[in-house]
């Protein structure tokens, strides 16, 4: 079932030959249904046509089996969840907010950005917040408070890399004192303008606008973890949006790596007193290391307490691979190609 009010599904019946359809009309806020009598059902009663061979269900907010039967793709793998209450329950909110709340909170951006008190005020009020609005560096705590509110719907079970995250920034806080304002001043040094501010919101949109697609995938998350036998190679999407995807691991890698900086930046505060970043033979200015290409820091992360939060997900062969123009996605297999051509000739 899909994200309106209205469907329609058909049943087709090749022993008794016979198509149904119906129509069924939800009403969510009232949690009730109604079935629509059935109109223009036709009994063929000859030219009876032989019953498909290959026959393949798809749903687009589940994973898909690639060995499934008749059966609906969400029958066949509700079974794997550990807790299915949970999973439907974090799914429907997922989709509230990508398809209902993003955009108000998009709008939020804008009515910062342009000063327009009046439409913030009323946005942030829409949004279910209750503080004071009583001046911008009020407001600025609105976005800084709203948007991880939501957002932690689409990272479920990684409180304990949250946990760590704000235990080495309060630990780092607690070290520098009255030097504080210099980490700031050195961090904000390296991204002028607000590029690695702008640089998120873009990926989080793009990120919005493919999660339909790509919602099945959530489900790997909630699998029964007393069976290892579960793997995503057996299972599929119902679309291959491979283009979308392209572009959108390789703005998350790129980004992921400018963010990376403040991490390295705030561990050179733990280990040094000052805003450096740590490396096997001493450390480097955070400049440096900002300046550094993307697919070289994992490098100099790993070394670093938070180095499973950034190095574990920062595949560099994945990246190069998906990055070049070749790259080629084969439908039919479901394999990723492209070719290298160096010295040693063509890979």
């Amino acid at each position: 079932m899909g994200h309106g009010d209205r469907q329609e599904f058909a049943f087709p019946c090749p022993k008794c030959s016979v198509e149904l359809r119906f129509r069924m009309t939800l009403d969510r806020s009232a949690g009730s249904w109604e079935y629509v009598s059935v109109t223009g059902a036709k009994w063929v009663t000859e030219g009876i046509p032989p019953e498909p061979i290959h026959v393949r269900n798809l749903d687009g907010e589940s994973l898909v089996p690639k060995k499934l039967k008749e059966m609906s793709p969400f029958m066949a793998t509700v079974v794997s969840l550990d807790d299915p209450v949970l999973y439907l329950r974090d799914h429907e909110s997922r989709f509230q907010v990508a398809l209902e709340v993003w955009p108000t909170l998009n709008h939020l951006i804008v009515h910062h950005s342009t000063q327009n008190s009046v439409l913030f005020d009323q946005t942030a009020r829409s949004l279910g917040y209750e503080g004071s609005l009583q001046n911008w560096n009020e407001r600025l705590k609105v976005k800084l408070l709203l948007f991880p509110h939501f957002l932690q719907y689409f990272r479920p079970f990684t409180s304990s890399e949250e946990a760590l995250i704000r235990q080495r920034i309060n630990y780092a806080e607690s070290l520098v004192g009255n030097q504080l304002p210099q980490v700031i001043q050195t961090l904000v040094n390296a991204y002028p303008d607000d590029k690695l501010v702008t640089e998120i919101q873009r990926v989080r949109n793009g990120f919005m606008r493919i999660f339909p697609p790509i919602s099945g995938i959530y489900q790997s998350l909630y699998w029964n973890k007393t069976n290892p036998s579960y793997s995503l190679e057996d299972f599929q999407l119902a679309e291959k949006r491979f283009d979308e995807l392209k572009s959108m691991y390789i703005d998350c890698f790129e980004t992921l790596g400018r963010i990376s900086v403040i991490a390295a930046t705030i561990e050179g505060v733990i280990q040094f007193g000052v805003p450096i970043v740590p490396t096997a033979k001493g450390n480097m200015p955070t400049s440096t290391f900002q300046t550094m290409a993307n697919g070289s820091k994992p490098d100099i992360l790993k070394q670093l307490p938070i180095a499973n939060i950034f190095v574990s997900v920062m595949d560099c062969k994945l990246r190069n691979g998906v990055g070049h123009n070749s790259a080629n996605y084969d439908v039919r297999k479901d394999d990723i190609s492209y070719s290298n051509q160096n010295n040693k000739g063509t890979q």
